[in-house]
């Protein structure tokens, strides 16, 4: 059993994310999946494609990528 999850790399390829705003959106979207998974053992590559919404908030934007990667490994 396991004692947390651990993401050993995380990509955003989103026009105009810079690194400050990429790291804050890694730490909201970890914090989205964190109690949340069900599956164990090793995951490789795990990809989302979210459409992007105008004015969207990043609090949004992380649980909307959460939300897609727990439908893609939970």
């Amino acid at each position: 059993m396991s004692d947390g999850l651990a993401i050993d790399r995380l990509v955003l390829d989103m026009p105009g994310l810079d690194a400050a705003r990429g790291a804050r959106l890694a730490e909201r979207i970890g914090a989205a999946l964190a109690g949340r998974l069900t599956a164990s053992g090793d995951l490789a590559d795990v990809a989302v494609q979210i459409d992007a919404i105008d004015g969207e908030t990043d609090e949004r934007l992380a649980a909307r990528i959460a939300a897609a990667l727990l439908r893609q490994i939970g």
